[in-house]
């Protein structure tokens, strides 16, 4: 893995396609053997998926005895192994001949496979990597060999809630020697054509007609969040095309330009499909080898996404005891043994349970459970979003009920199952990050969508005559697949068409792109040499402060804390109170809060930081100087490594740390809407440890739901201390007096309906201004409520 620019990037790429190919391979010997006496020719459908779910199971588990690039090499070699004795045994299993039209179905399968993989690679490289920050650097830090793996950004904390995706793209980097974001991509477009394939094969084993079958997989992968869309006289696609314009096509994406949005995070294909392939192991009967695949695909459910993780282990138990009541003798032994290991994998093996049992943190917190419910949701139709027709997750959980009621069928029952649990899910969990309740939402009707079309498939199937049935298909074409795929499909060829970039991530500014990759790219390619000095140097261990920290950890792997413990989760590239100080002051403190052991300092952190903390860098006994790079871009950087006890003692008076000291306990922490949020955040998360009440119609009120103290209200008291984040001197929605320092600046803010507000808004000090320090605190009655005043 080589961080220079001039390093061609070719062999990476090729390395991450052949891992891809590698974890096909595996999956087709093992699914040969599982589903080969199907009464229809499904193994090739579900091999991506299987090998995925072995790979990804055996990795995990060796990675407890021997994390890094040895469980990478055992995740891939010990299936393969596997693979080849069962395959080799698979006569033993009696399965019958192929049936008939066997090659016709496998050229389908490959012909699908290539181009799903193909055109989903090529627009993931233009694609904004959603969380890109979180998981370059949790994949860099798997692959140097940590071990649960612990947030990047904070001290020590668990992050089971999924983590399945980066394992299998550490196992990339370390097999194929790749960048993690050429790892990721190849990675994405494996999971995104698995799932496609294991929709399709689930359909098709339903009894399904294959074209159509064919089309539900590429529909679900190609789906956003609805099932009906309509043409509607105007292209929503982001660009105009000849034959886009004279279609009129009303396209399906507030993103657009891309085919699949589910490569923007890769835990949710991932999850559905291992949903898909519990399902499928269902299907197929009883049989230990079945059980197996049970057992596998629901143990590394919790790797994939917590929420689905949680629905599907609901209706996996349902399911399983009323198919527990009508089984005998050892096939309900086979089952509840499947039972028990699945159970098993998923509270020991990783994931959110591992993290509370084994007290790593994490996710504990995280949601609260209280009956909110949204009736919008519960509604069959409605007209919100881009399609002028939405369909709920009730109409389509109905008709999979009915479907697999009709039937007969378990995996369509789990499936239905899953669907109505996770609508229940919903409303249930109260996540701290309101849209998080809306991701739960988008995989439940993604799954209750696959449950409806593998049932109308199932109708379809069963009609004997020959005119119904292909009227069925053409209607379920025109009224689903080609207004729902087709506006994303040729948004994907288009895209795809530009070039496909295969470089380092950086600024794109030539127009072909529908974003700019990377923001930071840019500066990684500038400045390597210090990454891979980083890189090579640092311990698996080291936890770097430095005032890059996301892109640190992106390139190296190397840990980069900017939270406390109190503060763990959802930090990434936001910044905390503690981190804020420890960057400008290097209080000592702060910084064994975060558990610094090394420090990078730039020049211009240099020119930031407080007199008494420049001193500090100039004694060995608080910072030792390892050494000092200057990159290419003429920049540059030492690194210093933190001794015990290094830091300063004294705290500054314009520091977060002097405000949580001057603002009384006895005082209510208000915050009040600001067109800062960021800013205001730090603000509110030094104080914290106070009673903070938030208006519901505050701006930064989705960020600041991260904290929980804080409490929403209808009305704020008109007695206490406000925190806001607006310039000195700005006049807002009322007056705004400037007072105190211009590097930390306290603001009074007149509220429109009467009561003076005190605020607090942290304003980070401009290079070449003087610093005044704070301004003494005293909190008095003014005009109804409570004043800064010196």
């Amino acid at each position: 893995m080589s961080l220079d620019p001039a390093a061609s990037p070719w062999p990476g790429v090729i390395a991450s396609v052949a891992v891809c190919l590698w974890i096909a391979a595996i999956g087709a010997l093992l699914s040969y053997a599982v589903f080969r006496d199907r009464p229809r020719l499904v193994w090739p459908f579900y091999a991506p998926i299987v090998g995925v779910a072995a790979v990804l199971l055996v990795t995990n588990l060796a990675a407890y005895v021997m994390p890094g690039a040895p469980s990478a090499w055992f995740g891939l070699i010990a299936p393969s192994v596997l693979g080849v004795i069962v395959a080799r045994r698979s006569s033993a299993l009696r399965a019958p001949p192929p049936p008939q039209g066997s090659r016709t179905v496998l050229l389908a399968v490959a012909l699908m496979a290539v181009g799903v993989f193909a055109l989903a690679y090529a627009t993931r490289v233009h694609e904004y990597p959603f969380d890109s920050e979180w998981h370059y650097a949790i994949i860099l830090r798997l692959a140097r060999g940590e071990f649960p793996p612990v947030t990047p950004y904070g001290v020590d904390a668990g992050i089971g809630y999924h983590y399945g995706a980066d394992l299998l793209a550490a196992s990339i980097v370390n097999v194929g020697w790749a960048l993690p974001w050429t790892a990721f991509d190849a990675l994405a477009a494996l999971l995104v054509a698995a799932l496609v394939l294991a929709v399709g094969g689930f359909a098709y084993d339903a009894g399904t007609p294959l074209l159509l079958a064919l089309g539900i997989g590429v529909a679900v992968g190609l789906f956003f969040g609805r099932i009906f869309g309509y043409f509607n006289g105007g292209v929503f696609l982001g660009y105009r095309d000849g034959y886009l314009d004279y279609l009129g096509i009303f396209g399906s994406s507030p993103s657009p330009g891309t085919a699949f949005l589910w490569m923007k995070m890769l835990q949710r294909p991932l999850a559905v499909g291992f949903v898909v392939l519990v399902a499928a192991s269902l299907q197929a009967g009883v049989k230990p080898r079945h059980a197996l695949i049970l057992a596998t695909a629901a143990g590394v459910l919790a790797l994939g996404d917590t929420s689905v993780m949680i629905f599907a282990c609901a209706a996996l138990a349902l399911v399983a005891v009323v198919r527990l009541m009508r089984l005998r003798g050892n096939e309900r032994l086979v089952l509840a043994g499947a039972l028990v290991v699945s159970a098993l994998l998923v509270a020991l093996a990783g994931g959110p349970i591992s993290d509370e049992i084994f007290g790593r943190g994490g996710t504990a917190g995280a949601v609260r459970v209280a009956w909110e419910p949204n009736v919008d949701q519960f509604l069959p139709f409605h007209q919100r979003g881009p399609a002028l027709v939405r369909v709920g997750v009730i109409p389509l959980v109905a008709i999979g009920a009915l479907a697999a009621y009709r039937r007969r069928s378990w995996g369509l029952s789990f499936l239905t199952a899953a669907g109505a649990f996770g609508l229940l899910e919903a409303q249930l969990l109260q996540s701290q990050i309101p849209w998080q309740d809306d991701r739960i939402l988008w995989i439940t009707h993604a799954v209750a969508m696959i449950a409806a079309l593998s049932g109308v498939g199932m109708f379809i199937g069963a009609t004997r005559r020959p005119w119904p049935r292909r009227l069925a298909m053409v209607l379920v074409a025109l009224l689903v697949l080609v207004p729902t795929g087709l506006p994303r499909a040729a948004a994907g060829i288009h895209l795809a068409m530009k070039d496909l970039e295969v470089v380092d991530p950086s600024a794109d500014d030539s127009g072909h792109h529908y974003r700019d990759r990377l923001s930071w790219g840019w500066e990684i390619e500038a400045n390597w040499e210090l990454y891979a000095w980083l890189q090579r140097n640092l311990p698996t261990e080291a936890r770097l402060l430095t005032p890059r920290p996301h892109i640190s950890a992106s390139a190296t792997g190397v840990a980069s804390p900017q939270s406390h413990r109190d503060q763990q989760m959802f930090v990434g590239t936001h910044t905390t109170w503690v981190y804020e100080d420890g960057l400008r002051f290097l209080h000592r403190d702060d910084l064994s809060a975060m558990g610094v052991t090394h420090l990078h300092v730039t020049d211009q952190l240099m020119a930031d930081l407080a007199p008494s903390a420049r001193r500090l860098l100039d004694d060995p006994s608080h910072f030792k100087l390892l050494a000092e790079v200057t990159t290419a871009s003429e920049m540059r950087h030492r690194v210093y490594q933190v001794m015990p006890g290094a830091g300063a003692s004294e705290v500054e008076p314009s520091s977060y740390r002097a405000l949580r000291d001057l603002v009384p306990r006895s005082a209510p922490v208000t915050t009040l809407g600001s067109p800062y949020p960021l800013h205001q955040l730090v603000a509110i998360s030094a104080l914290a440890h106070h009673e903070i009440l938030q208006s519901s119609i505050a701006l930064p009120a989705e960020r600041a739901t991260r904290i929980p103290q804080i409490q929403t209200v209808a009305d704020l008291p008109q007695h206490g201390v406000g925190v806001l984040a607006e310039p000195p001197g700005a006049d807002g929605a009322g007056r705004v007096t400037r007072r105190g320092s211009v590097d930390r600046s306290w603001v009074a803010r007149v509220r429109p309906r009467g009561g003076v507000v005190a605020g607090l808004a942290h304003r980070p000090r401009r290079r070449g201004t003087p610093r005044s320090g704070a301004i003494p605190l005293r909190v008095g009655k003014r005009r109804g409520g409570f004043a800064l005043a010196r």
